[in-house]
């Protein structure tokens, strides 16, 4: 991607571009950082730093417990997470480390281009990309270890690369190990791994690796070393993470073979996918409110990775770790059909693969074009790139993924004394007491409305605790539940978050519907909405209790 050396006068000048743009990247990744509210997996990460790594005696209650059935993050993650909440329990300091490791996959990314793409300007076009993607720019503000994960998987590319180009095997098993690490940051990353052994197995068409008995031996003991110390985390995390606690106690496991919902799953993965390209948001100083630049960066983009995904096809083995590695997700969405691991994000390993072939689709087309025209033309390319995908960036920077911090100051400013908070089911409570613990300093109540504990009860455990402007109740979702609410004549506040509003019923919304008026709502990735309802008028508050 780059010709001189680095301590040239021309080596230095081709240093610069790259460096500029690595550096813009870090500056996306790192800007209002601590600006935004914990989303609920955050919240997770935030709660579960903050205990004691392991502890024998309890099932969750600590780091390396819970990790084992957390189907994201692995232990790696947590830990990572866990060595800085004793330093100081921040927010914003839980962030950091993904901000940096996104700045480290910035750099790998540029030392994976400039060894596996000849041509330095389709090389720049694609690390342009990177340094602008908002998928990266996500992972990088977001402390769930995909930042680092992606940041390994890229440089593990990157060994491979120079192991296929040298015939070093210690390039390779640096790869390897780097993959092995990354596993144990999220389990995922081992989705990428066996494609890269695959083609080191096979050898190349030429090239100086060497003897195919050594390919086995490497290609195959890498895998059996793989095997041999990820199975480990692998077994234990495995039961955890796909087989589900039912209420009466019994265990059941999610469905591990192909059904026609994983089809189903399917075709709605790619709706989501085909959604999310064609969120193209107005940009209302250029004509036509903009549309058809974004419409137009994305269709470049797709384009040109279909020709490099062709190109590809006569490069060995790159061709064996792309082609195996864009079929792995068909696997994992027949495999695990009705997991929820088939969101996008849960394919971070895929993405370098995908820019690897972009590069390559723009090496091949500039390479059709003269010396004067190919510059131009890569110049329009990544003039056009910017110019699409930077509207929904500047509106990603000041949307929020679930804004609870604004949700929870409100609801402080307009609940009074006596009014009852109902979040979402699980999430939303945690989100809720999150914000109000570390932004407010209440200590709030959990309260328990299981059938043991009937709702009367545990209001008037509530009423007799020391005061707070209002009582949160968790657990009360059920409409006969509500309905006794409304007939004792509280005034209740209803969130209706993202997993409220996916996992509550058809007649819980014909209620609500009936009996509240929405209120306000908090825009973002997953908007909160605030219900309210009054108690009907002169009606005796807590009257039934």
């Amino acid at each position: 991607m780059a010709e001189g050396t680095s301590d040239s006068p021309l080596g230095r000048r081709r240093l610069l571009a790259p460096l500029l743009v690595i550096l813009a990247g870090v500056a996306l990744r790192v800007d209002r950082l601590g600006a935004k509210s914990l989303w609920i997996d955050e919240v997770i990460t935030f709660e579960v730093a903050q205990r004691p790594f392991f502890s024998p005696l309890t099932r969750d209650g600590s780091v390396a417990g819970f990790c084992l059935g957390d189907t994201g993050p692995g232990p790696l993650a947590y830990g990572a997470e866990w060595l800085l909440m004793r330093v100081r329990p921040d927010e914003q300091l839980l962030r950091w480390p993904s901000a940096v490791f996104g700045a480290v996959g910035l750099v790998a990314m540029w030392l994976l281009l400039r060894s596996a793409v000849q041509d330095r300007r389709a090389g720049l076009t694609a690390l342009l990309v990177w340094a602008f993607s908002a998928s990266q720019i996500n992972f990088a503000q977001d402390a769930r270890g995909y930042a680092l994960a992606t940041a390994l998987v890229t440089a593990s590319l990157w060994l491979a690369g120079k192991s296929w180009q040298t015939g070093r095997w210690r390039w390779w098993w640096g790869a390897a190990g780097l993959h092995l690490v990354a596993f144990f940051v999220t389990p995922l990353s081992a989705l990428a791994f066996g494609p890269l052994a695959l083609a080191v197995s096979l050898g190349t068409r030429r090239g100086a690796i060497s003897s195919a008995p050594a390919r086995l031996i490497h290609g195959g003991g890498s895998v059996l070393a793989y095997l041999a110390v990820g199975g480990l985390w692998l077994v234990a995390w495995f039961p955890r993470a796909f087989y589900l606690d039912t209420a009466d106690g019994h265990r059941s496991a999610r469905r591990l073979w192909p059904t026609v919902e994983g089809w189903s799953t399917l075709t709605d993965l790619a709706r989501q996918w085909a959604r999310d390209a064609a969120d193209i948001r107005p940009v209302p100083w250029l004509p036509g409110n903009g549309w058809w630049l974004t419409a137009s960066a994305v269709t470049m983009l797709a384009a040109l990775t279909a020709v490099g995904l062709a190109a590809c096809l006569r490069r060995w083995p790159w061709n064996v770790l792309v082609i195996a590695s864009c079929l792995a997700p068909v696997s994992l969405i027949t495999v695990l059909s009705s997991s929820h691991l088939l969101g996008p994000r849960h394919l971070f390993w895929l993405q370098p693969i995908v820019l690897l072939c972009f590069a390559w689709g723009v090496e091949a087309t500039l390479r059709r074009l003269s010396s004067h025209a190919g510059t131009a033309a890569a110049v329009v390319l990544a003039s056009l790139i910017i110019s699409g995908v930077t509207p929904r960036l500047l509106e990603r920077r000041l949307t929020e993924k679930a804004n609870w911090r604004g949700a929870t100051e409100w609801l402080i400013e307009h609940a009074s004394p006596g009014d009852l908070i109902l979040p979402g089911p699980n999430s939303e409570i945690a989100c809720l007491q999150h914000e109000l613990r570390t932004h407010v300093g209440w200590t709030t109540y959990h309260i328990d409305s299981a059938p043991q504990h009937p709702l009367a009860q545990a209001l008037a455990a509530a009423d007799r605790l020391q005061p707070r402007p209002f009582v949160i109740l968790d657990g009360v979702d059920r409409v006969d539940e509500l309905e006794s609410l409304v007939a004792a004549g509280r005034r209740v506040w209803l969130l209706t978050g993202f997993w409220g509003s996916t996992t509550r019923t058809a007649d819980h919304w014909d209620w609500l519907s009936a009996h509240a008026v929405p209120v306000t709502s908090f825009p973002g990735e997953m908007a909160i909405g605030v219900w309210l309802i009054e108690p009907p008028p002169g009606q005796t508050e807590v009257s039934a209790f």
